[in-house]
């Protein structure tokens, strides 16, 4: 855990093999997040979680710098049964500067490149290395090009209410 790193009341955060929170960092309230006792988590600088989100992380979650799991109730699964494969584990890797709407669903192998928005209700069931786009539906696909000067994409990084006055968004 590096510095300026905040954890809300009630999150239930075991069996991980490793978590790795980064300066400026936020999680809020009420998530779970579970490795099955091999599994890694990682948040990127200045990135936040808000509430009642669940991430199972047996296949390695990492999150972005400046990146929002906004709203509530998006799940992230790592390891699942396919067809083929009874004991299906991926990683899912959200890169920088994404925003993740509510009620979300990521899938094992699930990937969305630098820039992007997922919208609420969203299933990602696949790989999106398109940057600077809005992907949204069931299951998720391209919906629309974002402008690369869009508001979200223009800060120097994404600053959190817990972060102090001083605070650069640099570690």
């Amino acid at each position: 855990m590096e510095d300026d790193v905040y954890i809300g009341h009630f999150n239930l955060i075991w069996r991980l093999k490793k978590i790795e929170l980064k300066s400026g960092s936020r999680i809020s309230a009420l998530n779970w997040i579970t490795g099955a006792q091999h599994g890694t988590f990682r948040l990127g600088s200045n990135s936040s979680i808000s509430v009642l989100h669940f991430f199972e992380a047996s296949g390695n979650i990492a999150i972005g710098a400046n990146s929002i799991i906004a709203g509530r109730s998006s799940q992230f699964f790592t390891h699942g049964i396919t067809p083929e494969n009874l004991n299906d584990i991926s990683s899912i890797i959200i890169e920088d500067w994404c925003y993740i709407g509510s009620a979300s669903r990521f899938v094992p192998g699930a990937y969305i490149s630098n820039h992007t928005f997922v919208g609420m209700g969203a299933v990602v069931t696949k790989r999106f290395s398109e940057r600077y786009v809005l992907i949204g539906g069931v299951p998720a696909t391209i919906i629309k090009k974002l402008p690369r000067n869009a508001a979200y994409f223009e800060r120097l990084y994404l600053p959190q209410s817990h972060q102090p006055p001083e605070y650069n968004g640099k570690p």
